[in-house]
């Protein structure tokens, strides 16, 4: 995506959403719609990046070592 298509992405959010035109938004408005439309474009490359580093990514809860209570040992005598 180059910067005329975010832009264009940001309009269409813009007037879907606030039904206003890039002139007539508010400084929040425009902000939201244009972090909107970048994280649009990003989600699917973040995602197809985050498989190709973390191919096999686990759970910590299952990879960590159970926690041993001290207490129990001491009743288990």
């Amino acid at each position: 995506m180059n910067a005329k298509q975010l832009i264009q992405a940001t309009e269409t959010l813009l007037l879907t959403q606030a039904h206003k035109t890039l002139p007539e938004a508010t400084a929040a408005e425009l902000h939201n719609a244009l972090s909107a439309a970048a994280m649009e474009a990003l989600a699917p490359v973040w995602a197809e990046k985050e498989a190709e580093r973390f191919p096999k990514r686990r759970s910590a809860s299952r990879s960590a070592r159970p926690s041993i209570c001290p207490w129990s040992i001491w009743w288990a005598g």
